[in-house]
């Protein structure tokens, strides 16, 4: 949603937004000059550009406080989710942090957001952002997993056999999941990173297995580990 065939064709700019003076004067004023037609083509590109960052900007600020904060990237806690975007929360923060903070263009912005919430393009634009911010948040949830610290972080010694079950179920399903090519939740994690992970939830998980289970749970899981490889 960056340029002028956008903001005409599918806001109808002047239904909401009052014109911009500053800017008809410098067009007019390259016609009189009789400048070239680039010239122009340059000032409306550079509007329209300016205009967008501003309308964007209230929306990403207002989605980044959806996401969940560091805190809750916890090794023994679930996947942390983003929240849902609520419509009318969000209209109310425009009176503190909307787009009169970065553009000078006089309107009722507030309605121009009703509009573009209730369009497609912002359901694209809202589905993009989180499919965004998903792989990124899983990309710090399997790093702080595969970097941690099993008896200080998780305190193993702590934890009874169900719990330390539930564990290797956990790393298994992740480093399966690693293992996975094409996974959208993966696309920020190069190759390289994926192995050192592997490696790192393979170790714990062995750990796990071998110093922590009963043997009736390593038998098990040892069966299983056959099967899957036969």
């Amino acid at each position: 949603m960056a340029d002028s065939r956008y903001w005409s064709s599918k806001f109808w700019i002047g239904s909401y937004l009052q014109r911009d003076k500053i800017i008809l004067k410098k067009l007019q004023s390259t016609n009189s000059q009789q400048r070239p037609d680039t010239v122009q083509n340059t000032l409306l590109r550079r509007f329209f550009l300016e205009l967008t960052q501003s309308f964007i900007i209230p929306l990403e600020r207002y989605f980044a406080s959806l996401l969940p904060l560091r805190k809750y990237y916890q090794v023994n806690n679930k996947l942390p989710i983003i929240k849902e975007f609520d419509k009318e929360e969000f209209l109310k923060t425009l009176d503190q942090y909307g787009p009169q903070l970065t553009s000078s263009l006089k309107g009722d912005w507030k309605e121009l957001y009703k509009h573009f919430l209730s369009t497609s393009n912002f359901s694209l634009w809202l589905s993009n952002r989180r499919q965004e911010a998903n792989a990124k948040i899983y990309s710090l949830y399997i790093e702080i997993i595969a970097n941690c610290h099993l008896e200080n972080d998780l305190n193993l010694s702590q934890l009874t056999e169900i719990e330390l079950i539930d564990l290797v179920i956990k790393f298994k399903e992740l480093i399966q999941r690693l293992e996975t090519k094409n996974d959208e939740l993966l696309i920020t994690i190069n190759q390289t990173l994926k192995d050192e992970y592997i490696e790192k939830l393979k170790l714990k998980l062995k750990i796990l297995i071998e110093e922590n289970l009963s043997d009736d749970m390593k038998m098990l899981f040892d069966k299983s580990a056959r099967i899957s490889s036969s």
